[in-house]
């Protein structure tokens, strides 16, 4: 048994069932990509070159890996203390805020989202940061956060998404549509 208390078979046959539905559900685009991907055999060729060309050095890295980062991982979850700084110095790390910019950026903020403005008290904080720069930029909640990165990802500008989302909202695509006539009685 594992330390979950689990029969590690069953949790492969759970990893195994999820992966078929997930070819199953995703057929058509997986094999799409398949194809784009072995569509000359120069391409082919390129990707088996590059694979043994660096494949010692992969398999070193493979074997070392999993042991160090095992061994790192239990030795930070048994120990509170450890895993809370492991977990501060990632945030800082990735954010560029840390946990002393975090505090005064709650009370700059009055404890509450920069956007949204809902206090803090049952939100989860988000540090928001840019992620082309790096530039720390504030504390977000979850929500917002979510919000601002999918706004990037749509390649559209906050102003322009805000006005096209106030034009949708005053006036729906449904409320333009023509009416119907009424069938002859």
């Amino acid at each position: 048994m594992a330390k979950t208390g689990i029969d590690p078979e069953i949790i492969k046959a759970n990893a195994r069932a999820r992966s078929k539905r997930y070819y199953e559900k995703h057929r058509e685009r997986l094999l799409e990509e398949h194809r784009v991907r072995n569509a000359t055999p120069e391409k082919v060729k390129y990707r088996k070159d590059r694979y043994q060309a660096n494949r010692e050095a992969r398999q070193e890295y493979d074997r070392q890996r999993p042991l160090d980062h095992k061994k790192l991982y239990s030795k930070l979850r048994n120990d509170p203390e450890k895993w809370a700084a492991n977990l501060e110095y990632r945030r800082h790390r990735n954010s560029g805020i840390s946990a002393e910019d975090e505090a005064r950026l709650l009370v700059l903020q009055n404890n509450a989202c920069a956007v949204c403005e809902r206090p803090f008290t049952d939100l989860k904080i988000r540090r928001d940061h840019c992620h082309d720069t790096k530039t720390p930029r504030g504390l977000l909640c979850h929500v917002c956060n979510t919000i601002e990165g999918q706004i990037k990802r749509m390649n559209i500008s906050p102003r322009e998404f805000a006005a096209n989302l106030t034009a949708y909202l005053e006036e729906p695509p449904f409320s333009r549509l023509p009416t119907e006539p009424e069938p002859p009685r």
